[in-house]
């Protein structure tokens, strides 16, 4: 059965800390260079939610939802697309997680090692260094949650410019629920909850947290929602509004594919202050996490303006 939780936010407000904490670890790591990434010699399966055990298995490679890359250098912003899975690695009893990540991009591996000062994962590539921050999502039962998915952030930052990050992607990896359980699922679920949105132009960025409801009709293998946007801030801002009224990002009712969706939303800005702001080549997609659709979540991304000045926006958010 799906369960159904109030979030109040609190989950996505911990994730944005998250990330702003461990940028200057990373920037620190950073100055130091790093090496290369080793070649992919397997292809992982497609991982799904075991039902022989009695929780998921997170030693285990994971098909990573990402978003798009996007990538700053002071001068230019740009996005792309990379293949990514994710194999968790030598299990740490003492403190319950992970010491070793392994993110595949492009064939090749960055291994990230748990950092035990910082509280993260680390590791190089190409001369950067990446931290993969994440946030793990328990599927709500009341009774015995278990976490069946990680709602990511694989970040690059800029070892002389704290202003930009190398490259940034948002992502969900975790335990999918299998297509077959969608297509027989019946009646209607209504998920709530939240993620975060970074916007990235040639030279600075900032950061929305945001609330997502969605209304899943299993009857007629359908979804449709929206996602409140609260305003963009900057790194020094020690506190967003939490009135979730600059955008609203608007998802038609889309058919699910398989164990989710991917569509084009509508985004309206309601409250822009004193800028202005365009977006286009909205996407959004979610996947359906745990033994019974008990998650939802996935990525975002759109190109925008603000002011005229092109960048690039990415996220992602969860829901139950």
């Amino acid at each position: 059965m799906v369960y159904f939780l109030k979030n109040f936010n609190l989950g996505n407000r911990k994730m944005t800390q998250k990330l702003l904490l461990a940028l200057p670890a990373a920037l620190s790591r950073a100055a130091c260079g790093g090496g290369g990434g080793d070649e992919a010699t397997t292809t992982p399966a497609q991982a799904q939610y075991s039902y022989t055990t009695s929780s998921p298995n997170w030693t285990t490679t994971l098909p990573a939802n990402l978003s798009v890359y996007a990538e700053q250098d002071g001068t230019n912003v740009t996005s792309s697309q990379k293949i990514t899975n994710v194999e968790f690695k030598q299990w740490n009893a003492t403190r319950g997680g992970h010491d070793q990540i392994d993110i595949q991009i492009d064939g090749e591996i960055i291994t990230l090692n748990w950092d035990a000062n910082n509280r993260e994962h680390y590791g190089t590539h190409d001369g950067r260094t990446y931290a993969y921050i994440g946030d793990p999502i328990t599927d709500g039962d009341p009774n015995a949650p278990e976490t069946v998915a990680d709602l990511i952030y694989l970040v690059a930052a800029n070892s002389t410019n704290t202003a930009i990050f190398e490259d940034i992607a948002a992502g969900v990896v975790g335990f999918e629920t299998p297509d077959a359980v969608v297509a027989a699922a019946t009646g209607t679920a209504n998920y709530s909850g939240g993620g975060e949105i970074f916007y990235l132009t040639a030279n600075a960025w900032e950061v929305s947290e945001t609330q997502a409801n969605f209304a899943v009709d299993f009857n007629t293998s359908t979804i449709s929602g929206a996602i409140d946007v609260d305003d963009p801030v900057v790194r020094s801002q020690t506190t967003a509004p939490y009135t979730y009224t600059f955008a609203t990002i608007s998802v038609p009712t889309t058919a699910l594919t398989g164990n989710g969706f991917s569509a084009q939303p509508t985004v309206t800005v309601n409250n822009p202050g004193a800028n202005t702001y365009t977006f286009s080549n909205e996407t959004i997609n979610g996947t359906f996490y745990g033994d019974s659709s008990d998650v939802l979540a996935g990525t975002l991304s759109a190109d925008y303006t603000v002011n005229g000045t092109a960048g690039v926006a990415v996220g992602n958010y969860w829901a139950r």
